[in-house]
């Protein structure tokens, strides 16, 4: 009898290492891709090999670059793609973000609600990272909170990371207070865990705070801190982890912030590093400033200043500058060569607007719609986006210019952009 006891045993934990053993071999033979996520994440679209996986209508399709054809990303037979049990649909969530990595989209999804009983305001929230299978089979949570968003991410070799903001008690909710924890965490691709690497609690002297995983192409996760005090002050800063630690590697200051308000932002690629400040001097009145650096901003160079601008877009090694008059720079961020949209010379031409490059296989994705003649404020009931593709260097051709082949004079006919040299 002891003896047969013993041969299952034996059986059972041969059974166990075989399972096991497997599993952990599996594991370990998963491959990452070597190029990194630019650091995306705040947008509703994302290109891949051969396409780009982007949100409208609270479903996650595909647009297959080749063949121009949109396709829901969820493989369940018969799926109506309007509930929760597709693995497409994204709900009733507000401004749902999107990265794709490797065989797998991680999509930041969150909304919130205020509600009123005899004057007294209450919270309600829900936010999820979720990550997808790119042929839309399978889907998780690997990421939930009560309040808050996930506000960036970046994805190198095995490991995700991204940041969030959090009420400290949603159930102690005052309304208009926007007192915060931000934290940094990693999750590890391969074993699938959670970790914390950088929190910074809810503090009741900040009036507002943000912490943010900066862009660029880097082996490295930086990180920018930003806190408005409510003495007044203002205090940024840079930092890397590296080592399991963070090291500060540069700071900002501004005594009195209701003077002059900094929103300052980073790109860190391998051989070039920007900064990009924009200093709110009054209603209607921004100068953004774009300096360029070579050893991680220990020492800079001003590249050029744009009045009144407006808005900033950053794809895949690109940034986009706009003013409020709707003039456009592109600025490659891996050679330093500037664009000026045709519009800047030649008067009004529409240009549409740019979703994400794809410069390794000739792609630039595109809003299609022509806005033309809408006014700025239009309530849209349905996104109007008319998600496109277009050769990238035909598009560059049609509507962007190289600055070094423009003349001089006509540069310096220009006035709400202003270069150093």
């Amino acid at each position: 009898m002891k003896k047969s006891i013993l041969k299952i045993s034996i059986i059972f934990i041969i059974i166990i290492m075989l399972i096991t053993g497997g599993f952990f071999v599996t594991k370990l033979n998963m491959k990452f891709p070597d190029k990194v996520t630019y650091g995306n994440g705040t947008d509703a679209a994302y290109c891949a090999d051969g396409g780009m996986y982007y949100i409208k209508n609270k479903c996650i399709y595909f647009l297959d670059s080749k063949n121009q054809i949109n396709t829901v990303v969820c493989n369940k037979a018969n799926c109506t793609h309007n509930t929760v049990s597709c693995n497409a649909y994204m709900e009733d969530f507000q401004a749902p973000t999107i990265i794709c990595y490797g065989d797998y989209l991680y999509v930041s999804l969150s909304k919130s609600n205020i509600s009123f009983n005899d004057g007294e305001a209450s919270y309600t929230g829900l936010v999820k990272l979720d990550c997808i299978k790119c042929d839309g089979s399978s889907r998780r949570t690997i990421y939930s909170a009560d309040s808050g968003a996930v506000t960036s991410m970046k994805a190198i070799g095995d490991k995700l990371y991204f940041t969030t903001w959090a009420y400290p008690d949603p159930s102690e909710y005052v309304l208009n207070s926007f007192v915060s924890t931000q934290t940094l965490y990693e999750y590890d691709l391969r074993w699938n865990k959670l970790k914390t690497v950088l929190e910074y609690p809810a503090d009741e002297n900040h009036e507002i705070s943000r912490l943010d995983i900066v862009k660029g192409n880097v082996q490295d996760v930086y990180v920018m801190y930003d806190v408005y005090n409510k003495d007044g002050s203002q205090r940024t800063q840079l930092l890397k982890y590296d080592d399991n630690k963070m090291t500060v590697i540069k700071e900002y200051y501004i005594a009195d912030f209701n003077d002059s308000k900094e929103y300052i932002d980073f790109v860190i690629n391998e051989s070039e590093q920007l900064e990009i400040i924009q200093t709110l001097l009054g209603e209607a009145n921004d100068v953004l400033a774009v300096s360029s650096s070579n050893d991680c901003f220990q020492t800079k160079k001003l590249m050029f200043t744009i009045d009144d601008a407006h808005d900033i877009a950053m794809n895949d090694g690109y940034i986009l500058f706009v003013n409020s008059d709707y003039n456009k720079i592109m600025l490659d961020c891996d050679s330093m060569n500037m664009y000026f949209a045709t519009t800047c010379f030649e008067g009004e031409k529409y240009i549409s607007d740019i979703l994400d490059i794809d410069e390794e296989n000739n792609a630039i994705y595109i809003d299609a719609t022509d806005y033309t003649g809408i006014l700025p404020g239009t309530i849209f009931y349905e996104d109007p986006k008319n998600q496109a593709v277009a050769d990238f260097d035909v598009f560059m051709s049609n509507y962007f210019i190289d600055k070094a082949s423009v003349n001089h004079d006509d540069i310096a006919k220009l006035t709400w952009v202003h270069f150093e040299d």
